[in-house]
């Protein structure tokens, strides 16, 4: 390894001055910035090796960069230094990737001994990335969300348990998969254990089976999820849910490789791979005493932190674009496109309910669209339109908490069809969809003329309809036809 490269951003010139001088007596090439702003653009330009980052800078917080600066050209290991440590700022710099914390004023033996490490690291080569695995159905381009797959691969590559932390509908399971799939047990079981559903009394049964007459109503025995997945990997879907008197036993078959049946007077051995996800904090919930320290250890062999898809933003259009050909292959239609507005709105929008929502929200838009070619605003459901309204106004709606999916809410038009459901006579899908799609173009017709005022060329380019196509269409609907939309009418020059 040559000269180590060093980039120092802080606004203090006397920090910088001071590192300056330090870092160059150990033989390191240092750049100096003021800010993030010129901290990125130097970072762009050079492959660093170790970024000395402050967290409070007149353009930003140093602790939201991290991993841009760890995604710039030489992939840097950051050191985050602050005027006023803490346990929660350390956790959370080392969280978002940091190498390490220093406390300010900054100690010249803490300096070089850091500098020192990341050098030793990088020259032993552990810093090189391991290949990002290419998911066929996991669209990632954002820099988060390849560094997330990098984390992928490298825990595919390991037999070490991992737990997966991220919101609801971030893909948790979608990734556990890959890390089965990709590793050394993807011939054998995938099995998944929902910890949200399975009621506690029958906790125990589930995981470990039972015997014939353990227990009223045990009459047969029944293979357990532990022991399915032998030889493969136990998928742990919201461990965080998993009852206390659960999570004792299973820390004893993950140390000890064996468990009982219910109702069995022997032990029984078992191999497989824990992969367990959550949404919850589990440190925290650790720390109130409602999850036990022994099992959070035994499950973070390695922890992947998911992010939700509003630090991705450069993923949205991509997994919309994704999702639009895939139902445009299984149905054998036309690709539909964006509008303006419609990208516009989908990247204003907070997504709390992230993929998943997105691609529900998608899923929505094309249902209401009927035939336009084009995918608009007023085609995504009601409560995304008037959370982005609000917030253009700067009234921001109260979002759903993170995590959660807040309901999906029916355009207004449609009300009679959505009805229709609960009562006694169920419509035939080919009857419910025609009457929706029906409702859906009235409704879109409806607000094309009122923001077109009337005006038939500027509805046809707003909507991409021929002018016939949009009589027809309006003469279908019962709605009003303008006169310059008769047919029979000579154009205007």
């Amino acid at each position: 390894m040559q000269q180590p490269k060093v980039l120092v951003v802080d606004d203090d010139p006397w920090v910088r001055d001071t590192l300056k001088d330090i870092l160059e007596g150990v033989s390191c090439v240092v750049e100096c910035a003021g800010g993030l702003g010129e901290g990125k653009t130097r970072a762009a330009a050079m492959a660093f090796d170790i970024v000395f980052l402050d967290v409070v800078l007149p353009d930003g917080s140093g602790l939201e960069a991290i991993e841009a600066f760890r995604s710039s050209l030489g992939r840097p290991e950051v050191l985050i230094m602050t005027g006023k440590a803490s346990a929660d700022g350390a956790a959370l710099a080392l969280r978002h990737g940091a190498w390490n914390y220093l406390s300010k004023p900054l100690n010249i033996d803490d300096v070089q001994l850091a500098v020192a490490q990341v050098v030793e690291y990088r020259r032993s080569g552990g810093w090189f990335p391991t290949s990002v695995l290419r998911l066929p159905d996991f669209v990632a381009t954002s820099d988060t969300m390849v560094e997330c797959l990098h984390g992928v691969a490298r825990a595919a590559a390991s037999q070490v348990p991992v737990l997966i932390v991220g919101e609801t509908g971030t893909g948790k399971e979608r990734l556990a998969r890959a890390i089965h799939e990709h590793s050394a047990r993807a011939s054998k079981p995938f099995v998944v254990v929902d910890c949200t559903v399975i009621p506690e009394p029958l906790m125990e049964s589930h995981l470990f089976g039972h015997e014939k007459g353990a227990f009223t109503g045990a009459d047969r025995q029944r293979v357990g999820l532990v022991a399915l997945a032998h030889r493969g990997t136990l998928f742990l879907d919201e461990v965080g849910d998993l009852p206390q008197s659960a999570q004792a036993k299973l820390l004893r078959v993950i140390q000890e490789k064996t468990f009982r049946p219910v109702g069995a007077g022997d032990e029984r051995y078992v191999d497989f791979r824990p992969i367990a996800a959550t949404h919850r904090n589990l440190e925290k919930m650790v720390q109130e005493g409602r999850f036990r320290q022994d099992l959070y250890y035994r499950l973070a062999g390695m922890v992947l932190r998911v992010p939700p898809l509003r630090r991705r933003k450069k993923d949205i259009v991509p997994i919309v674009q994704d999702v639009l050909l895939r139902q445009t292959e299984s149905s054998a239609g036309e690709l539909k496109g964006l509008s303006p507005d419609f990208v516009e709105t989908i990247l204003s929008y907070s997504w709390p309910g992230n993929v998943r929502e997105l691609i529900h929200a998608v899923l929505h838009a094309l249902a209401m669209s009927a035939e336009s070619p084009t995918l608009y605003a007023i085609h995504l459901p009601e409560h995304i339109r008037a959370q982005v309204a609000a917030k253009n106004l700067g009234h921001p709606l109260p979002s759903a908490e993170p995590g959660m999916t807040p309901p999906m809410v029916p355009p207004a038009a449609p009300t009679s069809s959505f009805h229709q459901l609960t009562e006694e006579a169920w419509p035939t899908y080919k009857a419910y969809r025609e009457k929706v799609t029906a409702e859906a173009t009235r409704t879109y017709l409806d607000a094309l003329m009122k923001r077109s005022r009337g005006d038939v060329a500027r509805a046809c380019a707003l909507s991409g309809l021929s002018r016939s196509r949009l009589y027809a269409l309006l003469k279908e609907a019962g709605l009003g036809v303008p006169s310059s939309c008769d047919a029979t009418k000579p154009s205007s020059p």
